[in-house]
């Protein structure tokens, strides 16, 4: 059945007239919920480049939308019911941009419809369909238009010993409006079992199969997706007296036929058990194997310890372990042993004093072919100040940036920036970009190694606490050494590394202030660095008002300690400040207004962001009144960059 189709049942159902009084009726329809929207935005845009015109754009959108929902049942509402809606309307558009400008018009179709057959049956039935387009909102990056479709419907097998559930999916989702757009597909199948014994033991089943894939705008190559994935997990748990034991299993194994064919497999077992009520011990293993057209790892990784605590306040835990990494150039080995010491003390007045130490052993031996190794999935949060990826020494033509669940690709210059701090890489997101502020991406890449060598890694660190009167005050100090000595091989390609960390800082946290000051040190081989941060932040109910705010300054220091690096000498400073205000006003009126400033200088790429949102609404007994605001100003590097929305909506309920 077609989308229009879709509708046309929806608004024939809306003129049914049926008897709320019936319990049994072929078709019942109840808790109305309908109204009429008119909405009016405004979206402009400037971009500003030395040495080049300024680009502009602005959008009007106006548009009329008729919402229509209510619940429903089908005979009785032990055998069918659900809820359903559409939304009909008209949207009218304005635009002016360089090199073109016009008029457009349309018409609005959304529509959501669910059920659920037999709830109260063993094995009841649920479905759902919709279409919904939704302008996103991205703070300090461009905003853009996405349409979602979906559907989907599931089996749930109610049962004592096996309770299972299958589930079907599709989804697509298109965008309008990002650098590059793109149009997103999957459609899945996918089953969930779990069996218990009791107390003894649970057991869960994972099956699922997955296709689809992204197209983009433009000569962009499409990505595909076909990925089938299989999951077991096991946890048996019993006691003892008072003692617990516990033994937990998993495995996982996920193929991929797209556009990226991978393989891989992960294996995992873990022992914990009470050896008396001060003496626990741990035994885990690891096993994991990743492969790909050109690329193969194999690992496996194990370790153990014994803890023991005494009164609750010294705890002891000594332990020992080791990992073999196959690729195929080669294989690495690691073979430690750690001790952990910590000591918690109740002081007078609600106070609190912990200590701890540790010492780590590390040796590892390493016999590849290549001087260069791979990195597959590697998982970054995107923050606006800079993201660090974890290795040194990256070639930054093998950086391949993806979404969180792998199924689009990020272009290089178009959704992302990379740039060189010292022997690393950072990932900036490219304005205008898919990359936004507080995404999970996915990243593989290859770095430089030494081919063949074997050396000893040493870490210790010790740290103090103190909190004061139940945690108003506190004050800490850390420090952690690391120690690599050459045992064999050479370290030509990439220097061996000594080192030291120190932090150290204290905060204070008042009925509506906290204030605190921090300052951490790190001195290596690559890099040198200083850097003292500063905060307060503020929060407080007055009356029906909410206030709040919130300002954090950063001023770091560095210098290289490599001469072969290239120069990042020198210092960098960001500041950034935030504030709000809230007014709710019974049920009546909302009002909201929101500031965020962002300063960045250093490393030469200077950048300043000031962005200001405004929200409110009101209701007038079936008539609510919403007004929303926002503008961006951001200036970084030879670029300025202007955004501005303004949204109003009156809605009439009936």
């Amino acid at each position: 059945m077609g989308r229009l189709g879709a509708i046309t049942l929806v608004i024939l159902a809306m003129t049914v007239q049926t008897a709320a009084a019936q319990q049994r009726a072929l078709f019942r329809l109840h808790h109305f919920n309908n109204w009429l929207d008119v909405t009016y935005d405004f979206d402009y845009g400037r971009t500003r480049t030395r040495g080049a015109p300024a680009l502009e754009s602005t959008q009007h959108r106006v548009e009329e939308t008729l919402h229509l929902g209510a619940d429903y049942a089908v005979y009785h509402p032990r055998f069918l019911k659900g809820s359903l809606s559409a939304d009909l309307g008209l949207k009218q558009d304005v635009y002016r941009e360089p090199g073109r400008s016009g008029s457009d018009s349309g018409e609005l179709v959304e529509y959501r419809v669910d059920g659920v057959f037999l709830e109260r049956h063993p094995y009841p039935v649920d479905f759902f369909a919709g279409s919904a387009a939704s302008r996103v909102i991205r703070r300090f990056a461009k905003s853009y238009d996405q349409t979602v479709d979906a559907r989907g419907a599931g089996l749930t097998l109610r049962s004592t010993t096996f309770p299972a559930r299958l589930l079907y999916r599709y989804r697509s989702t298109e965008t309008e409006g990002l650098g590059l757009d793109r149009l997103e597909t999957s459609e899945t199948a996918a089953f969930t079992g779990t069996h218990r014994a009791g107390d003894l033991s649970r057991t869960t089943l994972f099956l699922s199969h997955t296709s689809g894939g992204t197209t983009f705008t433009g000569a962009a190559a499409p990505i595909t997706v076909s990925r089938n994935t299989a999951a077991a997990a096991n946890n048996l748990s019993w006691t003892s007296g008072e003692r617990g034991r516990n033994l937990d299993t998993s495995f996982s194994y996920a193929e991929d036929t797209g556009s990226s064919p991978t393989r891989a497999a992960d294996w995992g077992e873990n022992i914990a058990w009470d050896l008396g009520r001060a003496l626990k011990w741990s035994l885990r293993y690891e096993g994991n194997r990743y492969e790909t057209e050109t690329f193969e790892r194999r690992e496996h990784r194990g370790q153990t310890w014994l803890e023991h605590r005494l009164f609750q306040s010294l705890t002891t835990r000594i332990g020992a372990g080791g990992a073999r990494t196959t690729y195929l150039s080669g294989r690495e080995t690691h073979r430690s042993a750690f001790l952990n010491v910590s000591y918690r003390k109740r002081l007078p007045a609600a106070s609190r004093l912990s200590l701890f130490f540790s010492l780590n052993r590390d040796v590892t031996d390493r016999d590849v072919k290549a001087r260069f190794l791979e990195v597959r999935d590697e998982r970054l949060t995107v923050d606006p100040l800079g993201n660090l990826l974890e290795k040194t020494d990256i070639d930054p033509a093998t950086v391949q940036v993806w979404n969180e669940t792998r199924t689009v690709r990020y272009s290089p210059g178009v959704d992302y920036d990379l740039h060189p701090v010292g022997r690393r890489l950072e990932l900036l997101p490219h304005p205008g970009g898919g990359v936004s502020v507080g995404d999970v991406l996915s990243v593989d890449y290859t770095y430089t190694v030494n081919p063949s060598i074997r050396y000893r890694t040493v870490t210790h660190g010790l740290g103090a606490t103190l909190q004061l009167f139940r945690n108003r005050y506190r004050v800490f100090v850390n420090y952690t050494g690391s120690d690599q000595d050459l045992l064999g091989g050479s370290d030509e390609a990439i220097r061996l590394d000594n080192t030291a960390a120190f932090v150290a800082g204290m905060e204070a946290a008042y009925r509506f202030h906290t204030l605190g000051l921090e300052y951490d040190r790190t001195d290596s081989r690559i890099e040198r660095t200083d850097s003292t941060s500063a905060y307060w932040r503020y929060a407080r109910y007055l009356g029906g008002h909410y206030v709040g705010w919130a300002v954090r300054d950063t001023w770091r220091r560095f210098e290289d300690a490599d001469p072969g690096a290239r120069s990042t000498s020198g210092h960098d400073n960001s500041l950034g400040a935030s504030a709000f205000y809230r007014r709710q006003a019974g049920r009546r009126s909302f009002f909201s207004a929101e500031a965020e400033f962002l300063d960045y200088r250093g490393r030469g790429r200077d950048r300043d962001t000031l962005n200001l949102r405004l929200t409110y609404q009101v209701h007038l007994r079936r008539t609510e009144l919403s007004l929303f605001g926002e503008t961006t100003w951001e200036d970084y590097e030879d670029t300025r960059q202007t955004t501005a929305r303004l949204g109003l909506r009156i809605r009439r309920t009936f």
